[in-house]
Parts: structure tokens; sequence; C-alpha cells
């Protein structure tokens, strides 16, 4: 999913919410009880115009300027066996019109407040194995 902030806005503020059901799980290894107790871990991610991915690893990129977006991941959600949610938060302060220019620090300001956002499965599953949901606020 792409998330495309007005150059004009002054502050935005919006969220993604990754919610996720393992209760359904299919038999993929031949063992029921042993898949049931497996867990699935799906994880959101995002990529800003200045290349900053925010991850499990990473949970806030944050440029240290006065334009530009700050994005937040609530938790990594790896223990649940049953019922998971992630959350990317995103906060973009002003963007122009200019296409790339110096701020008064001398950092380079890309132009654009653009997100690239996705989901990752770490697991021994597919995604057919659960029933996940994105929605955007």
């Amino acid at each position: 999913a792409d998330a495309v902030l007005l150059r004009l806005a002054y502050v935005v503020n919006f969220r993604v919410e990754l919610t996720w059901s393992t209760v359904n799980l299919r038999n993929v290894d031949g063992d029921m009880a042993a898949q049931a107790k497996q867990i699935v871990d799906l994880d959101l991610h995002a990529v800003d115009a200045w290349g900053c991915h925010t991850y499990f690893s990473r949970e806030q990129c944050k440029q240290d300027f006065e334009y530009g977006l700050v994005t937040t991941l609530s938790r990594d959600e790896r223990e649940s066996t049953t019922e998971a949610r992630e959350v990317l938060t995103f906060l973009a302060r002003p963007c122009t019109t200019q296409s790339r220019y110096n701020l008064p620090s001398g950092v380079p300001h890309v132009g654009e407040c653009t997100a690239h956002a996705w989901v990752q499965i770490f697991s021994k599953h597919t995604f057919a194995d659960v029933d996940a949901r994105i929605a955007v606020y």
C-alpha cells in the first residue's frame, strides 16, 4: 500500500492497522495439535521518502528537522497464538511545493512525504493460513 500525503497539508495524522487471527489454521504439517500451537508472525513495515525503514527492529523513523514524516510502530506482535494486532502511526509535518531543497540546517529535503507500507510473514505459514485485515484511519 502506498500512502501519499498532500504537499500543502500542515499536519496529517493517520494510522495503518494490521489485525490477524490464527484460529482457523489449516493443517500444513500433518499434526493439527502442533499446528494450533504454532505462532503465526506477521510484521508491518514502512519506508519513507528519506529511506528510513520502520519495522520490528526500528520502531520509529523521524527526521531531525521541521518537515517530513514521523512513523511509529506500536509493537512487534509475535507471541499470540490466536489474535494479534500491529499499528503503524504516521505524523506528517508540512511538505513543500519545491521538489528538492536544503533546509536551514543544510539537510536536503526530498520535497515529498510518501510512505510505502507492506506486510511480511515471519513464520512457516502462508497468507492463506491466516485471516488478516488491514485498515487505514
